[in-house]
């Protein structure tokens, strides 16, 4: 895999940066908050609210990253958080979105792969998912093609908008095999 310094390359050539994230950025990172969690494909909340958008991405210890055009518009995001607390706090949880107009040009695959750099910089040394939907088939597949592995599966963990359950895995990745980045950003 590639190092983070060639993963931002990669962004900056398609025409995209990826920073800190700042209060500028709170209306359009959650606007696509409020059209993931309505879609109800990819989170399992139920609301949608600011208030929800903060206690899920921006409360601390969260660390958010924001994935930006070069017309400065925000096309996605991931927080990167302790999965647990106390002694179980070196392994990482994330969440990512993106963009539905901003999907398919590998973006997301980046935003992944940085986020396992910078998670090994914050001192987690693995990484784990919760709750990945099981009909969510294309992170399925990405996940598992960057080193995750299904650890578990949840039955019947998420009831679908029609009223339907299905299940939900718990994928889990170390990170030993990645070295520290370059350099933060």
């Amino acid at each position: 895999m590639e190092n983070l310094l060639e993963i931002y390359k990669k962004l900056n050539v398609l025409g995209y940066t990826l920073d800190p994230y700042s209060q500028k950025d709170e209306t359009q990172l959650y606007a696509i908050f409020r059209y993931v969690v309505d879609t109800g494909g990819q989170f399992p909340y139920a609301c949608n609210s600011i208030e929800e958008f903060h206690r899920r991405f921006l409360e601390a210890p969260s660390n958010v990253y924001v994935c930006h055009s070069s017309a400065d518009e925000v096309v996605g995001g991931f927080y990167l958080k302790p999965n647990f607390s106390d002694k179980s706090m070196p392994i990482a949880n994330a969440a990512y979105m993106l963009r539905s107009s901003s999907r398919g040009q590998g973006i997301g695959t980046l935003l992944i792969k940085a986020s396992l750099y910078l998670a090994k910089d914050l001192g987690f040394h693995a990484m784990q998912f919760n709750k990945v939907f099981s009909q969510n088939i294309s992170a399925i597949n990405l996940y598992r093609k960057l080193g995750f592995n299904i650890i578990q599966t949840l039955p019947e963990a998420v009831q679908n908008p029609d009223g339907s359950y299905q299940d939900a895995y718990i994928m889990y990745r170390t990170l030993e095999d990645f070295p520290f980045s370059v350099g933060s950003i």
